[in-house]
């Protein structure tokens, strides 16, 4: 059992103000953590859920909460964005990039060309967010490219006047049905050959195995809701900007930027290396969970403190991660 007692409705319908007011974005209380937990630590995100679900309504919202770029790497993404004329500028300035791409994009629009030099989606979401829809259906190579991308942070092209080498610092957001069955509604049976059925999933896991968070939309938990229940998009993104501050100072010195970044070897200073956090490696260290789900819940876990404003994460935080992840502690 969880330490904070759930909200009774595992749904959350947040306002949009401005143009948009009246309107409500109602989605899984989980839901709407993981996208605040993206924003704030820079986790990717893979989302799942039937046809007719809120996966791109999120996407969106994980963009819009973001934060708003330094100078720098503003300008720097507007130089990229001139190398491909053919694409559409639609972001306020400063504002991280929504570039958005399904499995029928090409790969030399995904991952770029050397013939002449030009950036691909990959690039053109650097420091962005790039929403990678219905993963399941993409072409093995062009996947297997797209995860090298993921894991290098950047990506490199060979042409006739030589090699150059695009950054790809993206965050992901990987949505995708249950299936691969086009006619898959929540209240309708898959009626997929179980071959085909393994062959989509396994198609999907080579590119959610990066997401530190794991989002069933047809059959999220109740959770806690950190603060969020009651906000409005505007109450939320500042939410959002608070965590972040606490999240950048809690990694100050540690050599990296965001919560996303800490790596299983790297041990939390002793000011917020809990019990909770030291109950989960023993875990790890009688082969309860693996590596990468040690490190996938305790990232979440360091920014679920940052959300609660807490020194470091409790067992509340730990176990919120886990359900994030899709882990059960």
């Amino acid at each position: 059992m969880l330490l904070t007692e759930p909200r009774q409705a595992d749904h959350l319908a947040v306002p949009t103000p401005g143009r948009c007011a009246g309107l409500h974005l109602t989605a899984p209380t989980l839901a709407w953590l993981g996208v605040v937990v993206a924003a704030v630590g820079g986790h990717h995100l893979a989302l799942t859920g039937s046809i007719g679900t809120v996966r791109h309504p999120l996407a969106e919202a994980l963009a819009n909460l973001s934060m708003s770029l330094p100078r720098s790497d503003a300008e720097r993404i507007a130089a990229i964005w001139q190398h491909r004329p053919d694409q559409l500028w639609l972001a306020p300035k400063g504002q991280p990039r929504l570039v958005r791409r399904n499995h029928t994009a090409r790969p030399v629009d995904l991952l770029g060309t050397g013939d002449p030099h030009r950036p691909g989606a990959v690039t053109l979401a650097d420091t962005g967010v790039l929403v990678l829809d219905q993963v399941g259906w993409y072409d093995p190579q062009t996947a297997a490219a797209l995860a090298a991308t993921l894991a290098a942070g950047s990506i490199t092209h060979h042409g006739p006047a030589g090699s150059h080498t695009w950054p790809a610092r993206f965050q992901a957001v990987f949505t995708s049905t249950p299936c691969g069955c086009v006619v898959h509604l929540l209240d309708h049976p898959c009626r997929q050959p179980d071959t085909e059925q393994l062959a989509y999933q396994a198609q999907m896991a080579t590119l959610t195995r990066f997401a530190d968070l794991r989002i069933d939309l047809d059959s999220a938990p109740p959770c806690p809701h950190y603060d969020i229940a009651g906000r409005d998009t505007i109450g939320v993104r500042r939410l959002v900007a608070a965590a972040t501050w606490r999240s950048r100072i809690r990694l100050n010195g540690l050599g990296v930027r965001r919560a996303a970044d800490l790596r299983h070897d790297l041990r939390a200073p002793a000011l917020w290396d809990t019990p909770a956090l030291q109950r989960l490696r023993r875990r790890l260290n009688r082969d309860r969970i693996t590596v990468a789900e040690y490190t996938a819940v305790s990232r979440v876990a360091v920014t679920l403190a940052d959300i609660a404003g807490r020194p470091g994460p409790d067992l509340t935080d730990v176990r919120t991660a886990g359900l994030l992840h899709g882990v059960d502690l």
